[in-house]
């Protein structure tokens, strides 16, 4: 059987986690931008405390 589904994607693990990182970035990008809540979480999230 020689079906397009019983081969490998082609792509390594390096470039798959690229890929996943790269959609995760956008999807997160994406909710900091239009929620407020969530813009704010993550202002609190990587502020520099203390000093």
């Amino acid at each position: 059987m020689n079906s397009a589904l019983s081969r490998s994607s082609g792509l390594n693990w390096a470039q798959k986690t690229l890929a996943t990182l790269f959609a995760s970035t956008l999807f997160i990008y994406g909710l900091d931008r239009t929620l407020p809540g969530v813009h704010n979480f993550l202002m609190g999230a990587f502020s520099c405390h203390g000093g």
